[in-house]
């Protein structure tokens, strides 16, 4: 059985934002559980932008 895309919109959102920055020619190497947590915490507004694209950094792999 599908789940709603409605149950999934953090999975979704990491994924559609991860796909966006590999077409643009940048890698992120995070682990899934660390993904989740950080748009659980950008979805409840507990992380500002520039907390957000730190992680993002960290976790980039330029090539």
């Amino acid at each position: 059985m599908h789940e709603p895309l409605e149950d999934r919109n953090a999975f979704f959102a990491w994924l559609a934002g991860e796909m966006f920055l590999e077409v643009n020619g940048i890698h992120v190497d995070s682990r899934p559980e660390e993904a989740l947590a950080l748009v659980m915490s950008a979805g409840h507004k507990n992380a500002s932008v520039q907390e957000i694209a730190a992680q993002l950094r960290g976790w980039t792999i330029t090539s």
